[in-house]
């Protein structure tokens, strides 16, 4: 869905904004979301009287029964806007990075090539170490490869994940193909991991290379407790020794998902954006989706 706002003199577009549907599971009950996007006004025009109209405009398809809320990303000068029109500011989304190879960051502080890569021989050592202790336990039980496509087996992840989350966007096989293999954005790339004996998926990651950095976005474990660390540590094993010198991803909600990520080494950046979402009113919806505990959100439901 998409509305655009006209001067009503000249005719012409001067914003517009979009809606994208995206399919949730809110404590197990099926729910029809709307991803907020596209919203832009004309410089000259920039007024807050059509960007509350053209935010108005989406909150009546959540009002109408359309979607039963709506969330979004959205930058310092959106969010006052959004939350003017009727949107809640939930929070922040949080970056994570990690580094692999220190020499150029080394470099960019201490002005010198040669003592950057005598400072980084040994901090690159540490970070590979890091990685191998995380792992000590199963090496033997586990196994990871790179995959073509989204097969029989992510249905079944997903069939047994789906429930542990209160709140999560669909991660079906279907979707998966859709999203990441019809997608034209990026070159999306699967990092999959096995339990030896059976064959069966533990978790997943996808990603794509974004200059040296793998970027994150999506990730999915049969049991986060048990299974995201060592996912994240055998995702680092696979590709730290590649084309990569970091990998990346944006995230919101549960902070047990950033502490596990930064057990293995990522560490928080200072970008923010602001995570905001419509709920209508005395609706039973209200105060899970407001409360960032309960989200499970990765650039896989963004634009969706």
């Amino acid at each position: 869905m998409c509305w655009a706002f006209k001067n009503e003199e000249s005719g012409t577009v001067i914003g517009s904004t979009a809606i994208f549907p995206r399919s949730f599971r809110v404590d197990g009950d099926v729910v029809t979301a709307g991803i907020t996007g596209d919203f832009g006004v004309k410089k000259k025009y920039r007024t807050l009287g059509p960007a509350i109209a053209l935010q108005k405009a989406t909150i009546s398809s959540c009002d109408d029964g359309t979607f039963d809320f709506l969330y979004g990303v959205t930058n310092h000068l959106s969010a006052p806007v959004q939350k003017r029109a009727g949107f809640t500011i939930i929070g922040e989304t949080v970056r994570l990075t990690k580094i692999f190879r220190s020499f150029k960051h080394i470099e960019r502080k201490v002005k010198n090539k040669l003592l950057a890569k005598c400072l980084s021989i040994p901090i690159d050592f540490m970070i590979k170490l890091r990685t191998i202790f995380c792992l000590r336990y199963f090496s033997t039980s586990l196994t990871y490869e790179s995959l073509d496509d989204f097969d029989t087996k992510f249905d079944d992840l997903w069939e047994k994940a789906k429930d542990k989350f209160p709140l999560i966007g669909e991660r079906s096989r279907q979707f998966l193909n859709w999203r990441f293999r019809k997608s034209p954005s990026h070159d999306y790339l699967i990092f999959a991991l096995k339990n030896r004996k059976y064959n069966s998926l533990i978790g997943y990651i996808v990603y794509y290379k974004q200059g040296s950095d793998a970027r994150i976005v999506d990730i999915l474990t049969l049991n986060n407790k048990k299974f995201l660390k060592v996912l994240i540590a055998y995702f680092i094993k696979y590709i730290q020794n590649s084309i990569y010198s970091s990998s990346s991803i944006v995230y919101f909600g549960n902070s047990y998902l950033i502490a596990e990520f930064k057990k293995i080494g990522f560490s928080e950046r200072a970008d923010k954006n602001k995570f905001v979402a419509y709920i209508p009113p005395l609706t039973l919806l209200q105060k899970k989706i407001i409360s960032k505990e309960d989200w499970y959100f990765l650039e896989a439901d963004n634009d969706a």
